[in-house]
């Protein structure tokens, strides 16, 4: 486990506030390599149920991971003393518009 934290989910989650906004499919793309890496940590039997072995082990599913690390950078961005980084407009978030990709809006998206 201590490979997995060091090394394998800095790897996974490296520019995550960017995947933020990526499609679901893609996030699924990379919860199938955390499950993967996970399993064959673990020697887990193709029985044991993915839920299980992460609950197991306490560790958030890529998702939560991603969302964590991005309302936690989005939030610093808004204090930074860097007068380039405040320059930058804010993202305009829509409730009204159906945007699937939005993972920091959509409260659902787990």
């Amino acid at each position: 486990m201590l490979i997995y934290t060091l090394i394998l989910k800095p790897l996974l989650t490296y520019a995550s506030p960017i995947w933020a906004h990526a499609a679901r499919s893609n996030i699924n793309l990379i919860e199938i390599s955390q499950n993967v890496i996970l399993r064959q940590i673990l020697d887990a039997h193709w029985y044991m149920r993915k839920a299980d072995i992460r609950s197991a082990l306490k560790i958030p599913t890529i998702r939560q991971t991603i969302r964590k690390l991005a309302i936690n950078f989005f939030s610093n961005i808004d204090g930074h003393e860097n007068p380039s980084i405040q320059a930058i407009s804010t993202y305009p978030t829509y409730p009204f518009i159906r945007r699937t990709r939005d993972i920091l809006v959509d409260p659902d998206f787990n």
